[in-house]
């Protein structure tokens, strides 16, 4: 695990976890699964109206946490920063075209989500750790 690309790589097809905290510090944890690389760097997405991006909106730290394989299993702290421009948008359904119909009729609330600052690091036989964006 060396890069963005890598951790992507991990996390692409598979159902993970995101972590964020409400107003009052309140945590909050569901099941994501659509993730992107787009110009090497990881999305996420949501719906602007749903509780998971009013949290985002007023605590950008998340933490995302996936079993790989096994007992191997991956932790990822980043900043989420989400973003309402339609080349990423586009890029992003490009990647996951299934969500274009959970979308369709709605695409003025349709966020893509970048993650900054971010440390993931690999829980298997050795730890690996790495830090991109």
């Amino acid at each position: 695990m060396k890069n963005a690309q890598d951790v992507y790589g991990l996390l692409q097809g598979k159902p993970f976890f995101l972590a964020t905290t409400d107003p009052d510090g309140n945590p909050h944890v569901r099941p994501f699964g659509a993730i992107a690389l787009i110009n090497g760097d990881i999305y996420l997405c949501s719906s602007s109206q749903k509780a998971v991006f009013a949290q985002l909106s007023s605590s950008q730290h998340i933490e995302i946490a996936c079993i790989v394989e096994g007992m191997t299993w991956l932790r990822l702290t980043a900043t989420a920063w989400a973003m309402n421009k339609p080349e990423l948008k586009e890029a992003f359904l490009k990647q996951e075209p299934g969500l274009r119909t959970v979308y369709e009729g709605k695409m003025d609330t349709f966020r893509v989500i970048k993650l900054t600052d971010a440390t993931a690091t690999l829980y298997a036989e050795s730890v690996q750790q790495v830090s991109f964006g």
